[in-house]
């Protein structure tokens, strides 16, 4: 800590209307991260009040941070409320918080009577607050008197324990930091190092102050840990997450036309149920390649009315409804736009060099309504983009000459220039295309059959002989796959190369029913036990992981990469030689640990499409793996095996969390998995 910290900050900072309390100076400098403790744990965007639709937000043990360290959350009175804010400010009541404010002591709950607490008060603290919530008289320890003094602000109506009137100066504005006092300070009793103790706690809107009498001297006043409480409460409640019944769930229906030029025209109905707890008046799709500047958007009609859709960050466009859209009403409209992708190749781009058209993340989709609001994330390519919900969709594509296209879905050919794709009950759908592909609807011999799934292989002539090899891996992963971890419930598998790109190298990009890999692994000799060399299984891997089980890419991406990596390297160490598996896992399993597994991609900058941030795919990539393999370790094969097709079962077409892996798995395994997890995980 600074020297500055060492000066004492009194009443006058925070307390400005008080009478003055004369408090003993700290002994000791206050502990390193007393004012936050640990993290980040989590860095993320959540639903708020504003046009904006959402805010910047760092989660730490200790509080949850705005934009910058002096914009705390109000999170205390949220969950001491019951209640959190989010989309436009809309107060969502979600229930109060049962989490203990202090490890053995009452919840956030059990302060909610005590809010409108409003009477003077003077001298002694003499009243405890008991684990059921009642408030009964209480003798402080003995030799301590802690006088109680008048809330600072004409704005509330609490006393502030005299030790919370002095804390080390640190450049905080104090008022702003901690917000109002919500209740008067209380005793509460709980257990330190195994032996009963009384302490202080008060909780304001933005912190909960704890004070230790028997604590060493510098020590005694704390901060406890809201800021996990408020993310456990937060973003463990069913009540605020969005999963639809089938019967509820989005339709897309997509017209495609790819003209000479290599631009495409693209209509878009959209029919849209809101299971959301109250009306909407706007619905909000995610739309990247606006990123791209590649994307034109025309007209808009709901139900056949023209409105005028806005953006928000860039790539969210908000479509308005001419009347409010009700809890468990449905609305239909649509979308006509251009895209024009660049000569850059990779998941959206043409590569004129070879003549493949890859359109990834290209359809505006709409975005997940949960948390309080529209799960609206800002453009980064340091992952996967956002968060997708299960929808149904069917999908044309149609061209001004022959085309063969390979897209998620079911594929039927109309004719030589129109192609269909029937694709129900998946999180996106992607494409890539040529007048050059082989067909594998008319060609047997780039077809595969697996279990009664047919494996499709759309590939250049002269890659034939590169990627038939590729085919064959990703056919036998799959058969793999679908023993260990559970049955794959669509009839197609889709295996295409897309749109290459001389930056780009080796590269590869999953998307529902279907895996795209680059010419330039199909057109040379793959280095034996490099990571290419095992590329396919792990894409393959991923219509189980994210495919199947989703998740929410920009928050955790370590559910989908980390899975299908370690899945990809059980594959190898059940079905090939010591050698292959130990060469894979030096290849996949590197780097150092250093930020969590749990990072979002929002810890990491963007760095450029294809281009892979190191930082990202050591921690998300090859250290989530190896977390997972020594999870694997600890439980057993046979019992991790049991736990991830549970975990398959359970939250196949849903998006699970790493709350929800951890419950899995620790309820299969016979030792206690928590230690793990705390060591590899910020939060969960």
């Amino acid at each position: 800590m600074s020297s500055k910290s060492k000066l004492l900050l009194l009443s006058l900072i925070i307390l400005l209307t008080l009478s003055p309390v004369q408090a003993a100076p700290l002994a000791a400098p206050a502990p390193p991260g007393w004012l936050w403790g640990g993290g980040p744990l989590l860095t993320t965007y959540e639903p708020a009040g504003g046009a904006a639709g959402n805010q910047f937000v760092r989660y730490f043990d200790k509080g949850v941070m705005g934009a910058d360290s002096q914009n705390a959350k109000a999170i205390i009175a949220e969950m001491v409320g019951g209640y959190i804010v989010g989309e436009g400010g809309r107060t969502v009541a979600v229930g109060r918080a049962q989490q203990p404010v202090v490890v053995g002591g009452p919840s956030y709950a059990a302060f909610a009577p005590l809010t409108s607490r409003t009477a003077r008060r003077s001298g002694s603290i003499n009243e405890q607050l008991t684990m059921a919530g009642v408030v009964q008289p209480f003798s402080p320890p003995v030799g301590t008197t802690y006088g109680a003094r008048e809330q600072y602000s004409a704005a509330g109506q609490h006393e502030i324990a005299s030790p919370f009137l002095t804390l080390p100066a640190v450049g905080v504005d104090w008022p702003t930091f901690l917000g109002l006092p919500l209740a008067d300070p209380y005793w509460v009793q709980i257990e330190v190092a195994g032996k009963p103790q009384a302490i202080l706690v008060q909780l304001f809107e933005q912190r909960v102050l704890t004070y230790n009498p028997a604590a060493a001297p510098g020590w005694q006043v704390q901060f406890a840990n809201a800021g996990r409480d408020y993310y456990a409460w937060r973003y463990h409640n069913p009540a605020l997450r969005e999963d639809k019944p089938e019967r509820e769930y989005t339709s897309y229906g997509v017209r495609v036309h790819l003209k000479a030029n290599y631009s495409l025209d693209v209509s878009e109905d959209v029919s849209y149920s809101n299971s959301t707890a109250g009306p909407l008046t706007s619905i909000l799709l995610r739309v990247v390649p606006r990123h791209y500047k590649a994307f034109t958007l025309g007209s808009v009609l709901v139900a056949g009315t023209v409105v005028q859709a806005s953006w928000r960050d860039e790539i969210n466009l908000s479509v308005p409804l001419p009347r409010p859209l009700a809890a468990g009403g449905k609305v239909s409209f649509s979308l006509d736009f251009s895209l024009r992708p660049a000569q850059t190749g990779v998941r959206f781009g043409w590569d004129q060099n070879f003549d493949v058209l890859t359109l990834g993340d290209f359809l505006p989709s709409v975005l997940p309504y949960e948390n309080g609001g529209w799960l609206q994330y800002p453009f980064n390519d340091a992952g996967d983009e956002g968060v997708n919900a299960v929808a149904n969709y069917r999908a044309t594509y149609t061209a001004d000459g022959p085309i063969v296209v390979a897209s998620t879905g079911n594929p039927t050919q109309v004719s030589a220039t129109e192609w269909r794709y029937d694709a129900p009950r998946v999180r996106d759908v992607a494409a890539s295309m040529s007048p050059r592909f082989s067909n594998p609807l008319k060609d047997g011999t780039y077809r595969r059959t697996v279990g009664g799934v047919t494996l499709y292989a759309f590939l250049l002539p002269e890659h034939r002989a590169g990627g038939l090899p590729g085919l064959d891996a990703s056919a036998r992963a799959f058969a793999w796959y679908s023993q260990t971890v559970g049955a794959y419930p669509y009839a197609s598998f889709i295996v295409s190369e897309m749109a290459g790109s001389a930056r780009c190298g080796n590269y590869a990009q999953e998307y529902p029913m279907m895996e795209l890999m680059q010419p330039d692994r199909l057109s040379r000799a793959v280095q034996p036990f490099g990571w290419d060399y095992w590329e396919p299984q792990h894409e393959t891997a991923h219509a189980w992981f994210y495919g199947i089980v989703g998740n929410d890419q920009s928050r955790d991406p370590w559910l989908d990469e980390a899975m299908a990596t370690a899945l990809n390297l059980d594959y190898l160490r059940r079905n090939s030689s010591t050698r292959d598996y130990t060469a894979a896992l030096r290849a996949m399993v590197v780097g150092q640990r250093g930020v969590p597994v749990s990072s979002s991609v929002f810890s990491f900058p963007s760095v450029g499409d294809c281009v892979m941030n190191a930082s990202y795919f050591y921690t998300v990539y090859s250290q989530g793996a190896g977390f997972l393999i020594e999870a694997q370790k600890m439980m057993g094969p046979d019992s991790y095996a049991a736990a991830l097709r549970a975990y398959y079962r359970q939250f196949a077409l849903k998006r699970a969390t790493p709350a929800d892996f951890f419950a899995t798995m620790q309820a299969g395994s016979s030792v206690d998995l928590r230690p793990l997890f705390d060591r590899y995980l910020a939060i969960y």
